[in-house]
């Protein structure tokens, strides 16, 4: 278990500045902050309108649409980021499994984890 946890940190602390920004940029995206609405008198900050375009196309906007980096090296490293979170994931689920006392808390949290977000989608679908 030792080695599991070890694993566990070095990944998660590896890819966390990545996760954390997919998952700022993600809210901003959420909540329409990232772009300007014809019907709305918000301009979005200018760092805002940058990290969205990181999240969406794997680049910093350009005003030469012409010249266009590749997408393709940011693309592995998200590739990676997205592998490295799934074993994070797997493994703290492991350690969770294991290091619990009561199991069925474990089944009871991943199980709310599913039906929630599932539950919340069928609802707000129903209300439309």
């Amino acid at each position: 278990m030792r080695t599991v946890r070890q694993i566990h940190m070095y990944v998660g602390c590896a890819f966390a500045p990545l996760l954390v920004f997919f998952i700022v940029t993600g809210l901003l995206q959420t909540f329409d902050l990232h772009e300007r609405r014809k019907d709305s008198p918000y301009v979005p900050p200018a760092w805002a309108a940058a990290s969205a375009s990181v999240h969406m196309h794997q680049r910093l906007p350009l005003e030469d649409r012409n010249n266009r980096p590749s997408r393709t090296p940011m693309r592995v490293v998200i590739a990676a980021t997205c592998a490295g979170l799934l074993t994070t994931v797997s493994l703290g689920l492991v350690l969770a499994w294991r290091m619990a006392k009561e199991r069925r808390a474990v089944l009871f949290s991943i199980a709310a984890g599913v039906v929630i977000p599932i539950a919340v989608l069928i609802i707000q679908h129903r209300a439309h």
